[in-house]
């Protein structure tokens, strides 16, 4: 048996623009159990959240790009067959399921209805026109999918998947 947890790291800001610029993600995730030899295990991460704050005397619109990376999962000491690969983890970020103080339209979901590799850093969601004087919000349900290699062992695997807003 097969199971995988994500780990979500304290996600990392900058302003650009804005009062303040922030993004939330569930502090852990279960992607649930797999039998010995399938080739993939899937589920979702849960809500994934960027809130802006706008400001008094702040004019004009900003926008904003969410990143996300992985690491590789291991189980064990970690050995060969203990390590599924950065790049055997994938994300689809789906599309936008929650917003406020903004029109959903604005922003554009990287990868809508394919996942794409995170063993490098990629584009999950980002943002355009929005105003610097309200707050908003923004939300998605990304689903990750983890490719499972023949030699992987049974065992509880673990790994991070980061999230950053700029």
């Amino acid at each position: 048996m097969l199971a995988a947890g994500v780990l979500l790291p304290q996600p990392s800001a900058q302003a650009a623009g804005f009062a303040s610029l922030s993004i939330s993600v569930p502090s852990s995730a279960s992607l649930g159990s797999q039998t010995t030899g399938a080739s993939s295990i899937s589920g979702s991460l849960g809500s994934v959240t960027v809130t802006t704050i706008g400001g008094t005397g702040l004019v004009g619109n900003g926008q904003w790009t969410a990143t996300v990376v992985s690491t590789a999962f291991k189980t064990g000491a970690g050995s060969a067959s203990e390590t599924i690969a950065a790049g055997s983890v994938s994300y689809r970020s789906g599309p936008v399921t929650g917003t406020t103080g903004i029109a959903a339209n604005l922003c554009t979901p990287s990868q809508l209805a394919s996942s794409v590799s995170i063993g490098t850093t990629q584009t999950a969601m980002s943002c355009g026109t929005v105003p610097l004087l309200t707050g908003t919000t923004v939300t998605w349900q990304p689903t990750i999918t983890i490719s499972l290699p023949v030699s992987a062992v049974a065992g509880t695997y673990t790994g991070t998947i980061t999230h950053s807003v700029a």
